[in-house]
């Protein structure tokens, strides 16, 4: 039994996705679990001490190294072959994020990767490419976080532009954004419209999108929304406590303290592209780790 792992270290939560390459049969489809594969999610919240501070606390590192010292365990009690973990934008921009992957390194054994903005996006389009195959026509994946919102525009799979924005969910809510930033994302998007040669699909990634189609969608499909149903439901959360917002929309707390502000993000994507529908099918960078290893194997 061969088995697989991705570790995504986000600036929200960090997770571990095990996948057990033997149930992958005529193709991989990202979001379809096996019995024999394995999910574990810890909200670490690295973004609280990165988008004020600028550095990764001692208290957080310390609860980064506990998680990842049980996902190790985890790891190797599943017997994983090989894995890869990656670190997106709070370790990017946290001044001592290269100091917290060595430690994490020689207090857990695990390699972090520090990837780019544009590597994370890239792995979350290898996700959509492995669950809907080969595409025609304008895409523009966007990967909404905590701390960055990196986005790509393809035509027929082919990469025409990309840019990584200081633009998140977290750094909303520590009132760190940057108002500059916000509307640089807004500038280059309308400037991208030009490129379009057809109607833009816009594949929205990360996991407050994700959670938001679950909430309310179009009819009995659950992996994209409307645009004028986001505004909706944004315009719903808004005035909501966080408590109210985790009782009455099930949210777990570190959720419900980001969500607004990531649907903030996603209709200034659409408003900018005039797009009316978000597609989220289930893709982000454990995908795309994932993926990236079957097409090494020749299994996708």
């Amino acid at each position: 039994m061969t088995k697989l792992a991705a570790i995504d270290i986000g600036s929200n939560a960090i997770r571990l996705y095990i996948k057990d390459v033997n149930n992958v049969r005529e193709s991989y489809c990202p979001g379809n679990e096996s019995p024999e594969d394995y999910f574990n999610r810890v909200a670490i919240r690295l973004g609280d001490d990165v988008y004020t501070s600028g550095f990764i606390s001692i208290e957080k590192e310390t609860l980064l190294i506990s998680a990842l010292k049980q996902f190790r365990i985890l790891m190797e009690s599943h017997h994983v072959e090989e894995y890869r973990a990656c670190a997106t934008a709070s370790f990017r921009d946290a001044k001592n994020g290269v100091e917290v992957a060595t430690h994490i390194f020689e207090q857990t054994g695990i390699k972090v990767e520090i990837i780019s903005g544009s590597e994370e996006v890239s792995l979350a389009r290898r996700g959509f490419y492995a669950q809907y195959g080969a595409q025609h026509g304008d895409f523009l994946f966007c990967d909404v976080g905590g701390g960055s919102t990196d986005i790509c525009l393809c035509h027929n799979e082919k990469e025409i532009q990309s840019h990584s924005f200081a633009v998140g969910s977290m750094r909303m809510v520590n009132h760190s954004q940057k108002a500059e930033d916000l509307q640089q994302l807004t500038d280059i998007l309308s400037q991208w419209k030009t490129l379009f040669q057809n109607p833009i699909h816009v594949i929205g990634s990360g996991g407050s999108i994700h959670k938001i189609c679950q909430l309310f969608t179009d009819s009995t499909v659950s992996d994209c929304v409307t645009v004028n149903n986001l505004c909706k439901l944004r315009d719903e959360l808004a005035p909501l406590s966080t408590e109210q917002k985790m009782e009455r929309y099930h949210l777990k707390r570190d959720r419900a303290e980001i969500i607004v502000e990531a649907a903030d993000i996603f209709i200034r994507i659409a408003q900018a592209t005039d797009c009316s529908v978000i597609h989220a099918p289930v893709i982000g960078v454990r995908d795309g780790i994932i993926a990236s290893f079957l097409q090494e194997r020749g299994l996708l």
